[in-house]
C-alpha cells in the first residue's frame, strides 16, 4: 500500500522493522536454546533473499518517487543528471541501515550454525559499514550500528574464550563520551552493560559492580529494550554474584528492591493491558501514551544534539511529559 501511493520512506521503516522484530524472536530463541535450528535457519534464508531483493528495487523506488512528486509542480519534469547524482548519495546513505541488517542476519545465522567464520565475517561487514558511514553526516544509525558491532566482538570473544579484551575497551574508549555527550541513553546503557560484563569475566568485581549500578539507575530510561525477564537475568545474576564477592549484603538487599520497583512502576506500563474499569483503562492507555511521547521525544533530542541544534524546548517538553506520567502512574497504582 505504501508503495502504491508513493510513501517509499514509510515502506523503508516498515521494511526495517520487519527485520527487528525478528531479530527480537531470534534472540529470545537462542535463550531458550530452543530445538527449533533448522525452522530459524529458513527463516533467516529467506529474509536474506528478500533483503537481496529489496536492495536492487529500493533506487529505482525512490527514483520514481522523487519525479512523480517533482512532476505534480511540473508535468514535464525530467530528473537531471546531477539530480540523479544526489539521489544516488542519499539512497546510498539509506542502504548504510540494510547493509547493518544484512550483517545482523550472518551473525544470527553464525549462532544457530556454531559457526565461528560467519560470526567473524558478521563483524567484517560491520566495520566495512562503520567506515563508509564516515562519508556522510554522522546520525544515531552509526552508533546504533557501532553498538552492535561492540556487542558482537565481545560475544565471539566469549564463544572463543578470548580473554583479551583491550582492544574492545579500547574501542569503547573512542566512543563512549559521544554517548554522553548526544544523550544516547539506551545505547549507553547497553555500552555499560557489555563493560560489566568485561570486567566480571575478568574477576574485577568492582568495576563490574561501578557498570552494573550505571545499568540499573538507568533502567526506566531503557524499557523497551529489557521488556523480558531473559533480557535482564543475567544482569541481575552477575550484578548480585558482584556484590555477594565483595560482601555488599545489604546492596543485595537494595537492588532486589530496586528491581521490584522497576517491575512495578516502568515494566509494567510498557505493555498494552485492558482492564474491566473504563476509568482505569483510560488512565493507563494515558500512562502509555505518555510514555511513547516521551521515548518520540528522547529521539528528537538526541538527533538534534548530533546536529548541534538547539533542545532547550524538547528538554522543557520532556520534563513536563516525565512529572505528567509520574503522577499518572500514582494515581493508577493507588486506584489498582
Amino acid at each position: 500500500i505504501a508503495l502504491e501511493n508513493n510513501f517509499s520512506k514509510e515502506y523503508f521503516t516498515n521494511f526495517k522493522n520487519m527485520y527487528y522484530v525478528f531479530f527480537d524472536e531470534l534472540e529470545y530463541s537462542l535463550y531458550l536454546n530452543a530445538n527449533n535450528n533448522s525452522q530459524y535457519l529458513n527463516k533467516i534464508k529467506q529474509f536474506q533473499k528478500k533483503l537481496s531483493s529489496f536492495k536492487r528495487e529500493y533506487y529505482k523506488i525512490r527514483e520514481t518517487e522523487y519525479i512523480n512528486n517533482r512532476k505534480t509542480e511540473n508535468p514535464n519534469y525530467r530528473l537531471t543528471e546531477e539530480e540523479r547524482i544526489q539521489l544516488t548519495r542519499q539512497v546510498n546513505l539509506e542502504l548504510i541501515d540494510f547493509y547493518h541488517i544484512e550483517a545482523l542476519l550472518t551473525y544470527y545465522e553464525s549462532k544457530f550454525l556454531h559457526q565461528i567464520n560467519l560470526h567473524k565475517k558478521s563483524i567484517e561487514l560491520l566495520k566495512v559499514i562503520l567506515k563508509e558511514y564516515k562519508n556522510y553526516k554522522i546520525s544515531r544509525s552509526y552508533y546504533s550500528i557501532y553498538l552492535n558491532y561492540l556487542r558482537i566482538l565481545f560475544d565471539l570473544k566469549q564463544i572463543t574464550n578470548d580473554t583479551s579484551y583491550e582492544d574492545i575497551l579500547n574501542e569503547i574508549n573512542t566512543i563512549y563520551f559521544d554517548f554522553i555527550e548526544f544523550g544516547l541513553n539506551t545505547e549507553l546503557i547497553e555500552l555499560n552493560h557489555i563493560l560489566g560484563d568485561i570486567y566480571f569475566i575478568k574477576k574485577d568485581y568492582d568495576t563490574a559492580i561501578y557498570y552494573y549500578k550505571e545499568v540499573f539507575l538507568h533502567l526506566d530510561k531503557n524499557i523497551y529494550i529489557y521488556n523480558r525477564w531473559d533480557k535482564i537475568e543475567l544482569l541481575l545474576n552477575k550484578y548480585i554474584y558482584s556484590l555477594w564477592k565483595k560482601k555488599l549484603y545489604r546492596e543485595i538487599v537494595l537492588i532486589k528492591e530496586q528491581f521490584r520497583y522497576f517491575i512495578i512502576h516502568h515494566l509494567f506500563f510498557i505493555n498494552k493491558i485492558q482492564f474491566k474499569d473504563i476509568k482505569l483503562n483510560k488512565l493507563f492507555n494515558e500512562i502509555h501514551q505518555n510514555i511513547q511521547q516521551i521515548k518520540y521525544l528522547n529521539q528528537l533530542y538526541v538527533e538534534r544534539r548530533i546536529d548541534k541544534k538547539d533542545v532547550k524546548g524538547i528538554k522543557e517538553k520532556l520534563e513536563v511529559l516525565r512529572n505528567q506520567l509520574l503522577e499518572r502512574k500514582k494515581v493508577f497504582i493507588k486506584e489498582v
